[in-house]
C-alpha cells in the first residue's frame, strides 16, 4: 500500500470534499458516505468557531473604538456602560458618534456607515450560527442550520456550502481589518 487510506483511494485523492461526496452518492458505500458528512461536518465546525473568534475580536475593536471617542478622554467613565451594550448598541453608538463627527455624506461618514451596514449583516449571522441547531446534508453536500423549534412556523431553514461558510469567515476578517485602518484614517 502506498500510505494512502482506503477511504481516500476509494473517492480519489486530491478531490474536494464537494466532489468526493457527489462521487460516494453514485458509487460509495454508507460507510464512507457517513466518512465524507463526518469530514464536512468537521470543516464546517472548524470554520464556524474561527467565524465565533473572529466576531469576537470584531466586538471587543468596537467596543475599544467607543472607549476611545474623543481620544479617550472619558474612557474611564464609559468602559463600563461600554461593557453592558449589546453589539446592536454598540454599532448605534458608533454610527451617532461618526454622524457628529462628519459633515453629512462625506467620504468618512459614508465609510463607517458602511462598515456598520456589514457588521450588522455579520452580527445576524453569528446570531443564527449561535441559536441555531446545525446537521449536513450530504446530498445536497451543504451545512445546515436551522432556526427555530421543529414544528414552529417561525422555523428557518438555511443551507451553506463549505465555500460559502469560508466566504463568511473570510469577510469577518475583512471587518475587524477595516474597523482598524477606519479607525487610523479618521478617528472619531
Amino acid at each position: 500500500m502506498d500510505g494512502s487510506s482506503a477511504r481516500e483511494q476509494a473517492v480519489g485523492a486530491g478531490k474536494n470534499v464537494a466532489d468526493r461526496v457527489l462521487t460516494l452518492m453514485e458509487e460509495g458505500t454508507g460507510a464512507q458516505i457517513h466518512a465524507i458528512a463526518r469530514e464536512l461536518e468537521l470543516r464546517a465546525a472548524e470554520l464556524i468557531g474561527r467565524m465565533l473568534f473572529d466576531f469576537s475580536r470584531v466586538e471587543v475593536n468596537l467596543a475599544l473604538a467607543i472607549a476611545w471617542l474623543d481620544s479617550g478622554r472619558r474612557r474611564e467613565e464609559v468602559i463600563d456602560q461600554v461593557e453592558r451594550m449589546s453589539f446592536s448598541k454598540k454599532l448605534a453608538c458608533l454610527s451617532k458618534a461618526a454622524a457628529v463627527s462628519f459633515p453629512a455624506r462625506s467620504g468618512p461618514l459614508v465609510a463607517y456607515r458602511r462598515w456598520i451596514d456589514r457588521a450588522h449583516a455579520a452580527r445576524m449571522l453569528r446570531n443564527r450560527f449561535v441559536h441555531g441547531r446545525w446537521g449536513i446534508s450530504v446530498a445536497n453536500r451543504r451545512v445546515v442550520n436551522v432556526l427555530g423549534l421543529p414544528g414552529s412556523n417561525e422555523q428557518t431553514v438555511m443551507e451553506f456550502s463549505i465555500e460559502d461558510l469560508e466566504a463568511a469567515a473570510a469577510q469577518l476578517q475583512h471587518l475587524l481589518k477595516d474597523l482598524v485602518e477606519l479607525r487610523g484614517q479618521w478617528p472619531l
